[in-house]
């Protein structure tokens, strides 16, 4: 599934540079049209489908998304995962084509009159808030850890 989420990742990511680029610099780059990525989409989705259900074994379910032919082997680790699934698996689990863009809203704020209080106030909350409270420490560590490099936050001492 970690391959996947990154065949998925650079599929849009071409897709979009292919979008952007002058056509006199297309040629440079791999082709990924919308139409493509789209269709692309729907045979990796179906491909992920017939993995979870255990219709595909891993290997299978490589070769049927990396239609570019860049990963090296299709040979696979399986890893054991916690016992107790968390809020966020289980939503994942129950909606196969859970896309958290289309599950929750952008935005919204909440005023919080449970606790007795002369002035209440309000909270606002974003779309990736959230998220990171239902994966319950299930995201990924380029997430949970990525909002700045490790080169852009160091500081060299003063001699």
């Amino acid at each position: 599934m970690k391959l996947f989420k990154q065949l998925w990742d650079r599929m849009y990511a071409r897709m979009l540079r292919y979008q952007d680029a002058p056509e006199n610099q297309r040629g440079r780059l791999i082709p990924m049209t919308p139409a493509r990525y789209d269709e692309w989409e729907t045979t990796a989705r179906q491909a992920r489908r017939d993995y979870v259900a255990g219709k595909i074994k891993a290997e299978e379910f490589l070769r049927r998304i990396d239609t570019t032919h860049e990963l090296t082997s299709y040979d696979t680790v399986k890893q054991e995962l916690p016992s107790e699934e968390s809020f966020w698996q289980k939503r994942m689990a129950a909606d196969l084509d859970f896309d958290p863009k289309q599950k929750y809203p952008a935005s919204f704020m909440v005023l919080d009159l449970s606790k007795p209080t002369d002035n209440p106030q309000w909270q606002y909350f974003t779309r990736e808030d959230l998220i990171q409270k239902d994966q319950e420490g299930h995201q990924s560590l380029r997430e949970k850890y990525g909002k700045q490099s490790p080169a852009s936050s160091y500081k060299p001492e003063k001699e």
